[in-house]
């Protein structure tokens, strides 16, 4: 090779090629180990008490279980925390629908809008 520019070349095809190799590396490392609320507790009891790998099996089991039933616990409350805002947000929603209706949309298509919003009250869990 003659010259400065293709050695450049070579440099700037390597280095790319070193910051694909570092991301891709990175990306595996971060997708291998799933963040969990839990992992940290499950990784400080595994520390601490020199825990077997069968009794860390043990361990993410139960972590497991324990992680789903406070989902389902969480998801009952949300319901009901839903539930009780319902009488507070359906005067606004009305509100922000009627200024989005008179005030966004052309006067041609507020009956579509209109029929639209008909039917998501009919049906509010097809969204």
């Amino acid at each position: 090779m003659r010259g400065v520019r293709p050695w450049i070349v070579v440099l700037m095809g390597v280095a790319f090629l070193a910051g694909l190799a570092a991301g891709v590396l990175s990306v595996r490392a971060q997708e291998e180990e799933p963040q969990s609320p839990l992992g940290d507790y499950a990784r400080l009891l595994e520390q601490e008490f020199h825990l077997s790998p069968e009794r860390m099996v043990h361990l993410r089991t139960l972590l497991a279980a324990y992680e789903e039933e406070v989902n389902r616990v969480v998801r009952e409350h949300e319901a009901a925390y839903r539930a009780a805002l319902e009488p507070d947000l359906r005067p606004l929603n009305e509100e922000y629908d009627r200024l989005v209706r008179d005030l966004v949309l052309p006067p041609g298509q507020r009956r579509h809008f209109d029929e639209l919003a008909a039917g998501m009250i009919l049906n509010p869990k097809s969204n």
